[in-house]
């Protein structure tokens, strides 16, 4: 998600621009219900159910561009 000031917002601090961002993946786990089963370690390929070794890795971005 992300926000652009435009031109007339920006006229007295003497900026051009300026663009504020946040991005967030994989805040929570809706599956918390059930001990036995965590969502983000299976994967189905070709129609066979197999465990990966991939982790849910939480990941929270914020920032801002400035231009001059």
């Amino acid at each position: 998600m992300g926000y652009t000031f435009n031109r007339k917002q920006l006229k007295k601090t003497g900026l051009s621009s300026v663009k504020i961002y946040a991005q967030c993946m994989n805040p929570f786990s809706i599956y918390r219900a059930t001990d036995w089963f965590d969502a983000d370690f299976a994967s189905y390929a070709n129609n066979t159910k197999t465990w990966a070794a991939t982790s849910a890795t939480r990941s929270f971005v914020m920032g801002v561009n400035i231009g001059f």
